[in-house]
């Protein structure tokens, strides 16, 4: 489903579309995150991988695997 979507906004959106997943937010897997980037520049899309802040605005420390995943 979600190759089907990448796929239809590669091909019909009239609008540059940036595909950005966000480390340690909602994603239950990081590893997650490094799928969808891989597959979104499969169809040309541009892709950005963040990382979350805190309430002060502070980047949270990312562990081992998250860091390589960032990387």
């Amino acid at each position: 489903m979600l190759d089907r979507k990448l796929q239809l906004l590669a091909e019909y959106a009239d609008f540059h579309v940036n595909i950005n997943s966000v480390l340690d937010s909602a994603i239950r897997h990081p590893d997650d995150a490094l799928e969808v980037t891989r597959r979104a520049l499969r169809y040309g899309l541009a892709t950005t991988v963040g990382i979350i802040h805190d309430s002060s605005g502070q980047l949270r420390a990312l562990s081992a695997t998250r860091r390589g995943i960032f990387q």
